[in-house]
């Protein structure tokens, strides 16, 4: 887990031609949505995607969670620093769901 994605494809199932991977998704179930990439600032760290940034992506839904952990442990230790911590992983963590993605083994 950290960095770079290029083995996440490797390792992720292929079911009938069909490639599983996983997200983290931010989703206030108000129309905000926003997928995760990885924080350039503490490997292994997840952060708000923005463009031209790749997205996370995960070959299981548990390495998904840990990342949501290590993100969390982040913030909380950038916020006992007395740093402005992301509180997408604090005080908003209840928002962030793993999803799953079925995408043709040829588009990885």
């Amino acid at each position: 887990m950290g960095k770079s994605d290029d083995n996440t494809a490797e390792k992720a199932v292929d079911y009938h031609g069909l490639v599983r991977l996983f997200v983290v998704l931010y989703d206030d179930k108000g129309g905000l949505q926003c997928p995760m990439m990885w924080d350039a600032d503490c490997e292994g760290a997840l952060t708000a995607w923005w463009h031209p940034n790749p997205i996370a992506t995960f070959p299981s839904r548990a390495d998904a969670r840990k990342a949501i952990t290590i993100s969390t442990k982040y913030a909380q230790l950038v916020k006992a620093q007395g740093k402005p911590e992301n509180t997408d992983f604090t005080e908003f963590k209840k928002h962030l769901r793993v999803e799953e993605l079925c995408l043709p083994n040829k588009q990885i």
